[in-house]
């Protein structure tokens, strides 16, 4: 039995739109999700699409963006939702989800990926509100939220110059963990540790159980005020702004 005209004409209009709509969100621009709010040095970004380029301040960033700090170099990074990551030199970033309905935090998400080198990171508003839908990955172990201010320092005979530690002490390459403010889960294969404020944490290679450590084996980044405040009128920028090759991961 053949189909109705009008039946085929309205099966056709809708194939037709529901393509312009596919073409539409494949061709619209990306939102920023973030801004560069400090730098000092040199900091570039991997997009999505491949293309790179050197950040300045306030030089936006996207879900996907891959960020990277050279030597003697740093960024202040503030998201939508006001949570706030320190990138301290020799480190890699990925933003690898984020959505922030402003009107409703709780059914916002962010997930970065440390690829190398460390962070500090200030919770936002989706922490506050859903705290399981903050998270962090690294390359030994994620990490879970509630409502906090932390750092992280992943080592692989690297970190010598980027950490504060007692003079002396031995620099353990894996993933050094602290907190400064709430909690957060370091969860491993081996086991998942809840990590306080004032405590730091140790996780030799994924195959290890994360587990606390005395304050004093305990690292944390070397970061300048201004970078945790942001820097005021742009005191602290990047005179470059070009586009040019992407940095070595």
């Amino acid at each position: 039995m053949s189909t109705p005209p009008k039946i085929r004409f309205a099966s056709s209009l809708i194939g037709a739109l529901c393509m312009f709509a596919a073409i539409r969100a494949a061709n619209a621009e990306p939102v920023a999700v973030a801004n560069i709010t400090a730098i000092e040095g040199v900091i570039s970004v991997q997009h999505a699409d491949g293309e790179c380029a050197l950040l300045d301040l306030q030089a936006p960033l996207y879900e996907k963006d891959i960020l990277t700090s050279e030597a003697d170099s740093r960024a202040r990074i503030e998201f939508a939702d006001q949570s706030v990551v320190l990138l301290p030199p020799e480190s890699s970033l990925s933003i690898e989800a984020y959505a922030y309905p402003p009107e409703n935090p709780a059914t916002g998400n962010i997930l970065l990926r440390l690829i190398k080198g460390g962070l500090r990171k200030i919770t936002g508003l989706i922490g506050h509100a859903a705290p399981p839908q903050d998270q962090m990955q690294t390359p030994v172990a994620s990490i879970g939220i509630r409502g906090t201010h932390y750092g992280l320092i992943y080592c692989q005979d690297n970190c010598q110059e980027t950490v504060v530690a007692a003079p002396g002490q031995n620099i353990a390459n894996g993933l050094h963990v602290d907190v400064t403010e709430g909690e957060i889960s370091v969860n491993t294969r081996q086991n998942q540790l809840t990590v306080t404020a004032g405590q730091f944490a140790y996780v030799q290679t994924a195959e290890h159980e994360a587990a606390l450590i005395p304050p004093e084996q305990g690292l944390q980044m070397n970061i300048p005020a201004i970078m945790i405040d942001g820097a005021p009128s742009g005191d602290i920028h990047n005179p470059h702004q070009i586009h040019g090759q992407c940095t070595d991961k």
